[in-house]
């Protein structure tokens, strides 16, 4: 799959894989951070009504100010510039609640079928000429919400936790992104595949990451993301730098960044 337009405003990215639990909303929030303190001025678009980023992030920007307005106002008044909650230097966010629940059925009642897929893409498309990326977070298993964020997108980073179930879950993601391009003529690309949560010497990790290799080839991020205790700490703190283990984690996420980077580049070259 050839990449497209990697030098312009704006390239939005989907984060996602078919089945949960497989570090979708950590591997948004950690990119997210990472290329904001790279100088990229990033969105995170948080398009689960779990908010499990939102909260992440809401924790990260250490100022306890209430968030006032969710995404789903911001689509039923359709603009989302006022949702804006700044995280940090470089860095906001879309906030979600459990609201958002709502949306397909709202979609459904008074948007054209024709539409509906596409209408979130409608309403980022001012945001775009701001922000250098924005990163969408989605729930597994939630056809309208993935079905708007892919349309929505330049790109989709695909997570690969390593085991059997998250690479069927990547495989169906796959097929159902092939389908909303034929559907919508979309541009979209996959960008890549990135293994998560890997543990070292994991008989099954090892096998999983093979296989992914074996089927996907160059679409596989050399960067791996390894199964970090310091992670599920920041559920509660919020993304910090304080120690070596903070250091451990970021240096890994940095990684991941320069290499999306990189693939983008190569396009320019």
């Amino acid at each position: 799959m050839k990449m497209r337009n990697a030098t312009k405003k704006g390239i939005t990215i989907t984060v996602g894989n078919q089945k949960g639990g497989v570090s979708k909303t950590t591997t948004t929030c950690m990119l997210a951070y990472s290329l904001a303190n790279k100088g990229y001025k990033t969105l995170v678009v948080d398009l689960d009504p779990q908010g499990n980023a939102t909260k992440l992030l809401w924790l990260t920007s250490k100022e306890d100010k209430p968030i006032k307005n969710t995404l789903m106002s911001g689509l039923l008044e359709r603009n989302l510039q006022d949702l804006r909650y700044n995280v940090m230097e470089n860095l906001d966010m879309l906030p979600s609640h459990v609201d958002l629940e709502l949306l397909p059925e709202w979609l459904f009642e008074n948007v054209a079928k024709k539409d509906r897929d596409l209408y979130l893409a409608n309403l980022l498309q001012p945001l775009k000429l701001e922000y250098d990326f924005i990163l969408i977070d989605t729930p597994p298993m939630a056809l309208t919400f993935t079905k708007n964020a892919v349309c929505s997108s330049d790109f989709v980073l695909i997570v690969l936790q390593t085991q059997e179930r998250s690479l069927t879950g990547a495989e169906y993601y796959i097929q159902q992104i092939a389908k909303l391009k034929e559907a919508h003529n979309l541009e979209v690309d996959i960008i890549g595949l990135v293994r998560v949560l890997v543990k070292n010497q994991g008989t099954i990790d090892n096998y999983i990451s093979n296989k992914a290799l074996e089927s996907y080839g160059e679409f596989v991020f050399n960067t791996v993301i390894p199964n970090m205790e310091r992670l599920k700490r920041y559920d509660v703190t919020g993304i910090q730098r304080d120690d070596h283990h903070d250091d451990r984690v970021m240096d890994k996420y940095n990684d991941l960044a320069d290499e999306l980077i990189e693939r983008l580049k190569k396009e320019e070259r």
